[in-house]
């Protein structure tokens, strides 16, 4: 592996060099890809070999000789057999963070790498709990060799996240315990663990694993809403009052919080508080199981009247069968299903299907519709249908302008398009509200460099 550098000339230059024919380096990388066309990568090797040991800050040596490994595994993906590639494209990235196709070659590895813990995810997500708790114990076994060890953790977590969806939370807790010590900064582990520490009614236990989640990850606003949960089934209405507030300030559209809110606001007599509370839950999530106990508890009385005029208007009726009241494993997943399926189909790689299921599905509150847009949007990429995804995402960005999944394929498409500026706008908006999110801190990077090589 080339020497690190203290200093390193800038990328530009060299690629301004890099057109100089009187360039030895620049000539030994032009004779490397004539050898590489017609596949002696053994005289390609020797070749850029020397042309790293004469431009050592170069990147584009690197890249190719991440090529030649590539064409000398010829298809093989034992067990290593794709480490030295990876390791020349880090060094060639690390010299030349904007050198696109080595950045593409680096994305392929690692979505080679990660796709069984990927895979094992979109099941999970899919609902799809028994086939996911299989597909993450077989990727388990693949961790020390197409797996890095540090994906060891995750594993454990999906493990846990898997056996929390089948409702065997014992099982469940001695998962995401070996995940939290495996990893201990692994804040969606520490949630899982909270979670199905509640349903076994350690409450105690479970606001603990609860707060260091969202110690870890402040933006875990369900996290926070649970934690809610916890103190109000403790009857400790104060203080759950106060963590469902902290979960609205987090994210603003989960419906779940609000609905807390206002329980709280009952519980506590705060007639006007209360009103306001429903009001607003029930505009973000009407179909919540908890909506069909306020015409049970609250309606009745008359300080309610006001809300009892408009109730019926503001709720969706209960699905068959639902659980109440104000359980959290029930906690808006009713009116999710459709979509999850719809998911599922484009995951499965049928878009139109997916999207024949998501224009029968009219999703009422926000979160349910923003995530609608947001899959029509893949959906329609997934087709070649530019425009019409553009169109999707920016409706789902109008929902939730903070939300980086739907600003970042906007953007993309924005920039595709020949509007950086707009598409810019949007990753900062989205950027001041999750500062720490790393593929929205790339892109911004991404589109800085590509500015000052402009200039």
């Amino acid at each position: 592996m080339p020497p690190q550098l203290e200093d390193r000339p800038l990328p530009a230059l060299l690629r301004v060099l890099a057109g100089l024919r009187l360039w030895k380096p620049a000539r030994l990388v032009r004779d490397a890809r004539d050898r590489l066309r017609s596949g002696d990568t053994v005289e390609a090797r020797l070749l850029l070999e020397e042309a790293v040991s004469r431009a050592p800050a170069w990147a584009e040596p690197l890249y190719l000789l991440s090529r030649c490994a590539r064409l000398e595994r010829n298809g093989g993906d034992a067990p290593g057999s794709r480490d030295e590639e990876e390791g020349l494209l880090f060094a060639a990235l690390a010299r030349d963070a904007a050198h696109a196709p080595a950045e593409r070659a680096m994305l392929e590895i690692r979505a080679w790498r990660f796709e069984p813990l990927t895979k094992a995810w979109h099941l999970f997500h899919a609902g799809r709990h028994a086939e996911a708790l299989a597909a993450f114990h077989a990727s388990a076994a693949c961790i020390g060799g197409r797996l890095p060890e540090e994906s060891r953790a995750d594993a454990q977590a999906g493990i846990g996240w898997s056996l929390y969806g089948l409702a065997r939370h014992d099982e469940a807790v001695t998962a995401l315990e070996r995940a939290t010590e495996l990893a201990p900064e692994l804040a969606h582990a520490h949630k899982g663990l909270g979670m199905s520490l509640y349903f076994l009614g350690r409450h105690e236990e479970a606001e603990s694993a609860l707060a260091r989640a969202v110690e870890l990850e402040p933006r875990l606003a369900d996290a926070r809403a649970f934690i809610g949960w916890c103190a109000y089934d403790r009857g400790d209405f104060v203080r759950a009052q106060e963590a469902f507030e902290a979960a609205r300030e987090a994210n603003p559209l989960l419906g779940d919080a609000r609905w807390g809110a206002a329980w709280c606001a009952w519980r506590l007599d705060e007639v006007d508080a209360a009103t306001i509370a429903f009001r607003e839950a029930a505009a973000l999530d009407p179909s919540h199981p908890s909506a069909a106990d306020v015409a049970v508890w609250v309606l009745g009385d008359a300080r309610f009247s006001m809300l009892a005029e408009h109730w019926a208007q503001l709720v969706a009726p209960a699905p068959p069968g639902a659980a109440r009241p104000l359980s959290p494993a029930d906690t808006g997943r009713f009116p999710r299903r459709p979509l999850v399926e719809a998911m599922a189909l484009l995951c499965d790689g049928r878009p139109e299907d997916s999207l024949a299921l998501l224009e029968r599905v009219r999703p009422v509150n926000a979160v349910e519709r923003w995530r609608s847009h947001l899959l029509e949007g893949r959906a329609r990429l997934a087709l070649d249908e530019r425009e019409l995804a553009l169109e999707a995402f920016l409706a789902a960005v109008e929902i939730a302008p903070s939300r980086a999944e739907s600003a970042l394929a906007a953007a993309d498409l924005l920039a595709e398009g020949g509007e950086p500026a707009r598409a810019r706008a949007l990753l900062e908006t989205a950027h001041a509200c999750e500062r720490d999110h790393p593929e929205l801190m790339a892109a911004l990077e991404r589109d800085e460099a590509a500015a000052g090589v402009g200039a």
